[in-house]
């Protein structure tokens, strides 16, 4: 796959330069613009992925315009590319500015509807990403401002597109930082869905089983669906 191999070329040329290659770009740029979807799976998947960390002050404008321009899997991917971006220190407060630009070029507006469309892009990105992001201690970037952001987004009544993105993105921080943002979820699962309010259940059935399974300490044991739990008898 060309990008595949792309991807590794571009890798391997930032061991000798910091700056990608206009050759280089001149191949994200085509490659994002193929008519098959299994090339953006695995432009977006792999080559996205490990680039963006690499190039991100370069990427970061061509980004913008690729996401408006999709709301297929490259919305996902780099979603998903930026969160990795982000485990690099010295890329946090460039992703921290992109968010907020973003998060404002699409707020709601009364424009016309091929821009409505690249805000609902824009939107639809921002919102997965602060569902991605692995938050570290003592950045300037919380979850808990994750999730105030995602909860003004939902009370904004985004579109069908992006609400169905801001609720995977609260329960994915839900799965994975419910104990410190439990006050704040409780809050927001008010203003749920009946569908939605469902899919956060299992949310929650899934950490609380997850939770008791890691309980040591029983004098027997129990085996439910494919899951070992300690039980005491006496």
């Amino acid at each position: 796959s060309v990008a595949l191999a792309v991807g590794y070329a571009a890798r391997d040329d930032h061991q000798t330069s910091s700056c990608l290659r206009t050759e280089f770009l001149d191949w994200l740029k085509e490659l994002s613009e193929s008519r098959f979807p299994l090339v953006h799976v695995y432009f977006g998947y792999h080559t996205l992925f490990y680039l963006v960390p690499l190039y991100l002050e370069q990427l970061k404008d061509w980004l913008k315009e690729v996401t408006q321009k999709h709301i297929d899997v490259l919305n996902h991917a780099i979603a998903l590319s930026l969160p990795n971006a982000y485990n690099v220190s010295g890329n946090r407060a460039t992703i921290r500015q992109l968010l907020n630009e973003w998060e404002q070029e699409s707020s709601p507006s009364s424009e016309w509807e091929k821009t409505l469309r690249k805000q609902e892009a824009l939107q639809k990105t921002v919102v997965l990403t602060y569902g991605l992001i692995e938050y570290p201690n003592n950045d300037e970037l919380t979850v808990n401002q994750a999730l105030n952001r995602l909860g003004k987004i939902l009370n904004n009544q985004p579109s069908l597109l992006v609400r169905a993105a801001v609720i995977s993105a609260i329960c994915n921080l839900a799965f994975r930082y419910f104990n410190i943002i439990e006050f704040e979820l409780q809050n927001l699962v008010a203003n749920f869905r009946a569908n939605e309010a469902e899919k956060f259940i299992k949310i929650l059935t899934d950490i609380y089983l997850k939770q008791r399974a890691n309980l040591s300490g029983g004098n027997d044991e129990i085996k439910v669906n494919e899951r070992s739990y300690q039980i005491w008898t006496d």
